[in-house]
């Protein structure tokens, strides 16, 4: 009897980032595709003027496989991404993967991700991020708490995981209900709160090393102002997302407590900020910006990181749980 296609739908959203979607739709020929697999390709653009659709246009006919071009005009990022979700449902994907457009996958990205799902049963499947800065980075960026990728083995995990290497069978859409929440589409960690609403419906969440994307880092994300603006919205939405799961005095609680910890650290750590390595006088106001975002979001307070991006500027990504 001959093995069922699996349907596959690669969903890329993207906003001003013509250099980036250009470099992830020129790989999409060189994926490796399991037999009986069926895949196709939808690229959602958020920038109102289609700026989006030239690239598409040039880049497509090279794509060995269907490839369509969506506009969202409602700002945020969590429009795009259910509008990803819809074009897979109505198409009948039977999974949808998520990929950034400032990545780039390995061959074996979508393989590796498939081979785990099917292996563990898992419903959402996550993959590491590597990063691949500007020339001339020191190298001690990479131990700033932002740019590490996730070390974890393969197979069933409690940790969330972040759309910008993801597998989610569409089961999780029709059944489940499931869909990204608008409150954090100016905000991210929409991705955040998916995983962790996924889980408490009984989803079942697996990780998959080998399923890798390197990521190109913009040169402005290596500036303290934004490392500083990432680690406080990062505690804003770690806060609000857990008040949409869990009772009001837990959450105080817990944030308090993580809001604490990040202070402590700050003060510890900037006693010796001097000493070692030039990241040690990064760290402390990191902790200071994330245990304040952490008690911001306590008092509803969040940070609209998904503006109105110039050219190649950053998206939101998922914030820590």
């Amino acid at each position: 009897m001959s093995k069922k296609t699996v349907r596959v739908t690669i969903g890329i959203a993207t906003c001003r980032r013509p250099q980036g979607l250009s470099r992830i739709l020129a790989a999409m020929p060189g994926l490796a595709i399991p037999p009986a697999t069926s895949i196709s390709l939808v690229v959602v653009d958020n920038d109102p003027t289609g700026s989006a659709a030239s690239v598409f246009e040039e880049t497509v006919r090279q794509i060995p496989f269907s490839a369509v071009y969506l506009q969202v005009a409602e700002r945020g990022i969590s429009f795009v991404r259910n509008r990803i979700i819809e074009h897979a449902v109505e198409n009948g994907a039977d999974v949808l993967a998520f990929i950034d457009d400032d990545e780039v996958p390995d061959a074996t990205w979508l393989e590796q991700l498939l081979a785990v799902q099917q292996r563990y049963h898992a419903d959402l499947v996550g993959g590491p991020v590597r990063r691949i800065f500007p020339d001339g980075t020191p190298a001690w960026y990479a131990q700033l708490g932002f740019f590490e990728p996730r070390n974890e083995p393969e197979g069933p995990t409690r940790n969330n995981i972040d759309t910008g290497n993801a597998l989610i069978a569409v089961q999780v859409f029709t059944k489940l209900g499931l869909r990204f929440d608008s409150d954090f589409a100016l905000s991210g960690g929409e991705d955040l709160l998916f995983s962790m609403q996924a889980r408490r419906l009984g989803a079942q969440l697996a990780w998959a090393p080998q399923a890798q994307v390197a990521e190109h880092v913009s040169a402005n994300r290596l500036r303290l102002r934004w490392l500083l603006a990432r680690a406080y919205r990062g505690g804003c939405v770690t806060s609000l997302a857990d008040y949409r799961l869990y009772p009001f005095l837990l959450v105080c609680g817990r944030n308090l407590g993580k809001a604490t910890l990040y202070l402590g650290a700050a003060l510890g750590k900037g006693l010796f900020c001097w000493v070692g390595s030039p990241h040690r006088r990064y760290l402390p106001p990191i902790f200071v910006a994330r245990g304040i975002g952490l008690l911001a979001g306590l008092l509803g307070f969040t940070y609209q990181e998904y503006r109105d991006p110039g050219s190649e500027q950053p998206a939101p990504r998922t914030g820590e749980s």
